[in-house]
């Protein structure tokens, strides 16, 4: 529209007298921290008095952590989930599901709406498979501290990441930095930046309701030493990728630059939004 040159094979571009150089630093987390906050005795106290809870009763836990959002792909979740416990029967009264949905842009219309459909969902499915005081989903609307939701990331089976459309989604990264014991699966959506990189878990198209069904059977049904292989490649990775390393590069890459051309300016890509750990909306 400016007319600019645009050279796309080495990402600059020329304007006014000025060049502007474009690269990617894909977001990441201090996956020792996650870590580190997972093996406490506190995390492990708290891991039992959850699971005395009859609603985190269940044999077989999976999570979501999403802001309440629609791009995060709640709804098309839930129905995935709804016809895994349909098309699986043997799995009903022994497959939990926790979701926690963060508050997220509570005066705008179009989100209000996506949290009746989510909520409607919710009832939905526990009324078609509860038992007694048993409920398929245990729903939570509110923002966890980063100590408490420590606890459902190291205690889940299964972690869905469901996203119709993500920057980069760094749920994914805290659940896997937070798997101490390896015994969790994570279930990323193609559709999250975080997939391109965490290529050990289970990939889905969140579109796609009966896939997306029979890859929860998948990642349950998955043998102890795949579960560990596939976790111990994804902890590999965010702990070489952290964010320490993805400061690093943007500095790197700066010096480049400068050393290239005098009076470049760089445009970064998935710049951090605040410097606690534990958001939910990359």
């Amino acid at each position: 529209m400016l007319g600019a040159s645009v050279d796309d094979k080495a990402g600059v571009v020329a304007y006014a007298g000025r060049d502007t150089w474009v690269r990617p630093f894909p977001m990441s987390m201090d996956s020792a921290w996650w870590t580190n906050l997972a093996r406490g005795r506190r995390v492990a106290r708290q891991i039992v008095r959850l699971r005395a809870q009859p609603a985190l009763a269940f044999p077989l836990l999976g999570l979501g952590v999403d802001r309440l959002d629609y791009t995060k792909g709640l709804v098309h979740r839930f129905a995935a989930i709804e016809r895994f416990l349909e098309k699986y029967p043997a799995y009903q009264g022994r497959f939990g599901f926790v979701q926690i949905a963060v508050p997220s842009r509570t005066q705008i219309e179009a989100y209000r709406q996506v949290k009746a459909q989510v909520e409607g969902a919710v009832e939905r499915i526990n009324t078609r498979f509860g038992v007694g005081t048993a409920k398929p989903i245990h729903y939570r609307y509110a923002q966890l501290d980063p100590a408490e939701l420590v606890a459902y990331y190291r205690m889940a089976d299964v972690a869905m990441v469901t996203s119709l459309h993500d920057g980069m989604n760094l749920v994914a990264k805290e659940f896997v930095a937070s798997q101490v014991e390896q015994r969790g699966v994570l279930i990323c959506s193609e559709f999250a930046g975080a997939a391109e990189a965490l290529d050990a878990a289970l990939l889905i198209n969140p579109y796609d309701t009966e896939a997306v069904a029979d890859t929860l059977k998948h990642a349950i049904e998955m043998s102890r030493e795949e579960k560990a292989r596939r976790m111990a490649r994804l902890q590999t990775h965010i702990a070489e990728h952290n964010i320490y390393k993805w400061l690093a590069d943007i500095f790197t890459t700066l010096e480049h630059i400068q050393g290239a051309s005098d009076g470049a300016t760089l445009a970064t890509v998935e710049a951090p939004r605040g410097g606690t750990p534990g958001l939910y909306d990359l």
